[in-house]
Order: structure tokens, then sequence, then C-alpha cells
């Protein structure tokens, strides 16, 4: 069996490198080559292995333990900041006392969030639990981030009904989504088109915020543009299925193996795909993927310029009727569970 199949992944090198008893210079030829090849196999210039092998280790085993993409960026931004606070030393030489000293610095001197500063603590508490196996103690003496909360952004029934006006297609579509069936914004834009329940008039959402599955009301007034928009996500796939190059869509996990015809299958498509097709960052195969994410944020925005609401509208606002509705059903059950 050839190197490059034997090491099919960072895990396999680490692991080989610190078990194997061979002459440490031929072994490290052998890991040379063999990362070489990785390089080569995965294209690193397309940013799915990073200029630091610790990193990339960190990266791969986090996505073995299935963390979601951004918070797997997150930790990587956050863990690379420590090591750049303590002057590039390795994390191994580092532990409680490095640690507290990095987070009352981004308290002191960045002014960071509770959130933010919470955030890096669990990056390098899992660092140091899940990688380094050098846990760190549950007493940390550091300065905490006491910055005040914003306070939320409550829209009035009039300005909800403006402002989705006033949002242009085919992004009003998913805002609509967002705010009568309560989703998330990644969760509208990972929507496909079999997600989509018109007999029971309901949403599934799958691998939701924690990893959760979940279904949510669909509001009737959207089933005629929904049944449009699926004619749209038809006719890109007509024209994807005939090109050559075309991969079919992503799947998240192992679902591309178990079910191979899967991606070039209609209702596995994006409801709200991409105008034009891309190379996947991590393979290089050519698929349609969904719409940015900062586009939507970008066409709320800039639908609140229009109107001129006087408020920090964002895609987090929320309508105060919505608000009051969500308060009255959580005493109804409230008092059913107690009856």
């Amino acid at each position: 069996m050839g190197l490059s199949k034997k090491f099919n992944s960072l895990a396999t090198v680490f692991n080989y490198f610190c078990e194997s008893r061979q002459n440490t210079h031929f072994l490290l030829q052998k890991v040379g080559f063999t990362l070489n090849c990785i390089y080569k196999q995965y294209n690193i210039n397309k940013g799915l292995f990073m200029s630091s092998i610790f990193l990339a280790y960190i990266t791969e085993k986090m996505r073995m333990k299935r963390y979601a993409k951004r918070t797997i960026e997150s930790y990587i931004y956050w863990i690379k900041a420590f090591i750049n606070f303590n002057h590039k030393q390795h994390p191994n030489m580092l532990h409680d006392i490095e640690v507290e000293k990095f987070l009352t610095f981004l308290s002191n001197e960045l002014n960071v969030a509770p959130k933010t500063q919470a955030l890096a603590l669990n990056a390098l508490a899992f660092l140091y639990l899940k990688i380094l196996n050098k846990p760190l103690t549950l007493e940390l003496n550091f300065n905490k981030s006491r910055v005040t909360p914003k306070l939320p952004t409550v829209l009035t029934q009039t300005e909800v009904s403006q402002l989705l006006k006033a949002i242009r297609e085919p992004y009003d579509l998913q805002c609509k989504l967002m705010y009568g069936s309560g989703l998330r914004l990644m969760e509208v834009v990972k929507l496909r088109v079999q997600d989509i329940d018109f007999d029971y008039h309901c949403v599934c959402v799958w691998n939701g915020k924690g990893g959760k599955h979940r279904r949510v009301t669909l509001a009737k007034e959207l089933v005629a543009p929904l049944k449009t928009q699926m004619e749209l996500v038809k006719a890109y796939f007509q024209k994807d299925i005939v090109n050559e190059q075309f991969s079919g869509v992503w799947l998240a996990n192992a679902l591309e193996r178990k079910y191979p015809n899967a991606p070039k299958q209609f209702m596995w498509q994006f409801l709200f795909p991409s105008k034009r097709l891309s190379a996947d960052p991590e393979t290089g195969e050519i698929r349609r993927h969904h719409v940015h994410s900062t586009v939507l944020r970008k066409a709320v925005n800039q639908a609140a310029k229009d109107i001129e609401i006087k408020k920090h509208v964002t895609y987090h606002s929320k309508g105060i009727h919505l608000r009051l509705t969500f308060y009255k059903e959580a005493l109804i059950l409230e008092q059913f569970k107690n009856s």
C-alpha cells in the first residue's frame, strides 16, 4: 500500500509518528513525503489545510467530532490568537497562567464582549482537554468582561410589514420564511427542496443549532411563492445535469457515500441556490451551492434604509406582536403542564 493511501489524513500521520519505533530521520522523510501527497491531493492553496500542521490537526480532529464549520473557524481563530499572544510558543509549553493572562488581556485591553471572551475560553478549554490532554483548572482567575449587552430591536407590526415589502427579490421569500416560521439565517439558506412539506404545511429543519432536527409551521401565504421558487430551482437543475463537469449538490457528513445518487437528484438540491456554479473549496468539484448568508444580511439592511426605519434593524430583529404571541403560547403550555 502506498504511503499516500496509508496516511489518508493528518490524524493518522500524527498517530503513526508517535507510535512508530523506526529511525527518526527515516520516519521524518516518510511523514514529509506523505504530507506532500496530501498537499497535492487536497490542494492546500484552496484553504483545506493551513500553514501550521498543528492547527490543521486540530481542524481535522474537530471535523471528526462533527463540529460545525463556523465553530471550527472560531476555535482556530482564538487558538491562533493565543499562540501569537504568547510570542508563538507552542501551547504544550503553556497552561493555566498563560490562559488567565490572555483572557484578562481580552477584557482589559480589547474590551471584548462577555460572549466573545467565553468563546475564546471554550476554544482553549477544547485545545487542552481534547488535543493536548492537559485539562485547564476549573478555578481560572481572570478578569471577566463586564460589557452591558445591547437591548434587542423590536419592530411594530406596521414596521415589519413595510420591511418585508421593501426587501427586493429573490431575498424577500427567505426573509418571510425567517419571520413566519422562526428560522435562523443559516437554516433558511441551507433548506433543500425536499424540506418543504406542502401537504402538512411545515418545514423540516435538519442539523439546526446544536445539531438538532425540528419541524416548524409553514404560512399558507408562502405556498405559492415557494412553488414558484422550486420551478426556478428545477430550471437550474435541468441546466446543470447536462453539464459534464457538474458533480451534484454538496451533502454533509457521509450522506454522499450512503446515497451515491442523491447529489444529482432534484429533491436534494438547495431551495435557494446560487446563480452560478463554483468549485468546492475542499475537493475542487464543480457544484451549485446555496446563496451566501451575507447577501441576505445586506438585503435586509438596504430595505431598512430605503423605508427609513429609525431603528437598528438586522435579521435578528423581532416584531413586538410576534413576541407577545410567543409569550401567550408559553403561558398556555405552562398551564397545560401544571394541569
